[in-house]
Parts: structure tokens; sequence; C-alpha cells
């Protein structure tokens, strides 16, 4: 037997959109109540990417903090000054909410995933603003769809 006898498509990143054909899709209301918490918080599973940003996990586009100083990342991360990681480790309605009022507007097709719902709000906020040290590489946001 040869190939691949197992595949898994996680349906985050831009699989939400070139691939979202392939999934049943839900309403933004479903997913609020849930947190990102445990994807934020795992100690196993992070990234550096080539800016330098600390990214947990399999969060494009959700910096942590800058890798070359760790210490500013270990030492722990003051929700206060970065609203969209307070947002999605209590509350993904918080994220929608602060995203609306940067004129974001749900999807009426829907979206694949709690990450889709995230990433959707998150694109549409770095497409607006640079205010959110969180949301980096800024880059990221312009080249998803």
């Amino acid at each position: 037997m040869g190939g691949l006898s197992y595949v898994e498509l996680l349906p985050m990143g831009r699989v939400c959109y070139s691939l979202e054909y392939l999934f049943r899709k839900f309403s933004a209301e479903q997913f609020f109540g849930e947190s990102c918490r445990d994807s934020l918080t795992r100690e196993w599973h992070v990234h550096v990417d080539n800016y330098g940003n600390y990214l947990a996990g399999y969060c494009g586009g959700v910096s942590l903090g800058d890798a070359r100083d760790l210490d500013s990342v270990c030492d722990g991360i003051n929700l206060e000054e970065h609203p969209i990681l307070e947002a999605l480790v209590t509350d993904l309605e918080k994220l929608y909410v602060l995203g609306e009022e940067f004129g974001y507007r749900k999807r009426k097709e829907g979206y694949v995933s709690r990450c889709h719902l995230c990433l959707d709000i998150r694109k549409h906020i770095a497409r607006q603003t640079d205010e959110f040290k969180e949301l980096r590489p800024r880059e990221f946001y312009f080249h998803l769809e």
C-alpha cells in the first residue's frame, strides 16, 4: 500500500478561503463563547517567522511578541495592551465586536471553523489599521484569498 492512507485537512489559514467549498459552513454566532486560549498558550508548537515574530501554534498572523526578546514573551503579555489577544483568549464574540468597530460585517456564506471567523475578522482589521502590534506580520493579511 503506497501513498497517503490518511490525510487531515485543517480548516484554518488559506484553506478557509481556497478550499472552503469542501466544508460545511456555520454562522459567526456558532463560534461565540469559544476561546483560542489553548492554541495560543501551547508550549509544544510555536513558530518564528522571518520578521522575528513569535507565533503560537498554527495561528499565522498572530504575534505574541519579538522572538529575539523571549523574556518579554515568557514574562507574560499585558492583555490590556493587546486587545486582539485578549479577545482570542476569552471569547471570539469579543473579537467580532472589535471587528465591527472597524467596519467588519459577517460573511453571508458563513465560516468553516472558528479559525475562519477569527482570520476573516483579523484580516479586515489589519487592512484598516496598523495599531494592533499582535497582528504581525501585516503583510500576511494582504496575501490572503
